[in-house]
């Protein structure tokens, strides 16, 4: 075959209003090269090198309440190489958390600074 071999990989999901605010982070890894997108913005790009770097990704930024697509464009023999096409692959690892309220800290705070004072006080 000419050229590199290109495909595309794409997962759907649902998120609820109420999940909001999110984070979105995953590891990439792709042979010879990929482009992560989340909801059609371009989130970041690799290319694979002979040491096999996994790339950091965040996405969170362009998740939205309702429906999210998120697509990975990857190519193996990107490259001219002799073994260009020995490994093919693409591995994706995300999370998506809910970030908790403000006021859910500060309770948590608060509770845990009461706990620390009453640790500290002598009994009597």
């Amino acid at each position: 075959m000419d050229g590199p071999l290109e495909a595309w990989f794409r997962y759907e999901f649902t998120l609820a209003p109420a999940d909001f605010p999110v984070i979105g982070t995953g590891l990439m890894l792709g042979d010879d090269y990929f482009a992560l997108y989340a909801n059609g913005n371009f989130v970041a790009e690799g290319f694979l090198d002979t040491r096999f770097n996994v790339f950091p990704v965040d996405f969170g930024a362009w998740l939205a309440p309702g429906d999210n697509v998120l697509a990975i464009r990857a190519f193996d023999g990107f490259h001219t190489g002799p073994a260009d096409r020995t490994y093919e692959s693409v591995l994706f690892d995300g999370s998506i958390s809910i970030v908790p309220e403000p006021a859910t800290l500060v309770l948590l705070a608060g509770g845990l600074a009461g706990m620390a004072m009453a640790l500290r006080r002598p009994p009597g």
